[in-house]
């Protein structure tokens, strides 16, 4: 089969790709995708707790 790649090749491209993100956001002081989404719902929920912003409140509910 010409052109073939075997999944573990892939596979350790892309884990290679993460690692070397991971470091460069570390490198630079920011924090990854999952950290900054967590970040930015508990801001959300802090400010609808605490009537500072009333859009879509209901939705919650």
């Amino acid at each position: 089969m010409l052109g073939a790649v075997s999944s573990g090749h892939y596979t350790d491209k892309k884990s290679n790709l993460i690692d070397h993100h991971q470091k460069t956001l570390k490198e630079l002081g920011l924090s990854d995708l999952q950290t900054r989404r967590l970040r930015g719902d508990l801001i959300q929920m802090y400010k609808l707790a605490n009537n500072l912003e009333k859009k879509n409140q209901q939705l919650i509910y």
